[in-house]
């Protein structure tokens, strides 16, 4: 156990070792959008306006670095209990089956 948590220490340290949030670009609309779909168009729409909300949020690039390292972490953490959990809940279910026989 004490394995894993080193490992989880020495991802993290990794992680805030590497953060170098890059700057947003400021989002440029395409100015022909009548010579596409109408699907093309509302996903380059709102393909626009998320970016903006990037912008507008955090032109640093810290809120997508942020968002990466939190996805980063949270995989870290959650591989090994998606894996654990089915194996502990077998264990504990065969268990309480031997127990009551």
């Amino acid at each position: 156990m004490g394995g894993y948590f080193a490992l989880i220490k020495s991802s993290a340290l990794a992680c805030v070792s590497c953060w170098k949030p890059l700057p947003v670009a400021r989002p440029i609309p395409l100015i022909d959008l009548q010579s596409y779909s109408f699907l093309k168009r509302s996903a380059f729409y709102l393909h626009y306006k998320i970016r903006c909300l990037e912008f507008s949020l955090s032109s640093g690039g810290s809120l997508r670095e942020w968002l990466k390292l939190n996805l980063l972490l949270s995989l870290i953490i959650g591989m090994p209990a998606v894996i654990l959990i089915p194996v502990v809940t077998l264990a504990v279910t065969e268990f309480l089956s031997l127990q009551f026989r």
